[in-house]
């Protein structure tokens, strides 16, 4: 079988990502049963908690980018995942259900993007 996993972007600027991206973690390990990995993006001067560690398939380090938004390794993502399937997330996400089904119907496609995020109110968000 192929490696799953999640990856997240977790460049700390104005807000601590890692932290959320901990947090994240803990839902995803008490929430999916089948798979439950998560790697983060972090910054190469980050210091990780040694608590938040354990939480973490892996930690990837990358260089930091100067703008205020951090989002410029986003396009990086197909070389910096060390899964053969990934779903990548916000740090700013919460899991409430088992969402394993999603890697089934992934599986027909390449690559896929949100076209229609919901809140928790169910509410469609938009992007700005």
């Amino acid at each position: 079988m192929k490696s799953k996993g999640f990856l997240t972007l977790a460049q700390n600027g104005k807000y601590d990502y890692v932290k959320m991206a901990y947090v994240l973690s803990m839902s995803l390990k008490l929430t999916q049963k089948k798979i439950n990995k998560l790697s983060i993006i972090v910054n190469k001067d980050s210091e990780i908690p040694e608590k938040y560690k354990p939480w973490f398939d892996e930690i990837i380090f990358v260089e930091k980018p100067e703008e205020e938004w951090k989002i410029q390794n986003k396009c990086n993502y197909f070389w910096l995942t060390p899964y053969d399937e990934t779903i990548v997330l916000d740090t700013d996400m919460l899991f409430f259900n088992d969402i394993d089904i999603w890697w089934k119907v992934l599986s027909n496609f390449d690559i896929n993007f949100t076209t229609e995020v919901r809140n928790y109110r169910d509410e469609i968000g938009s992007a700005w």
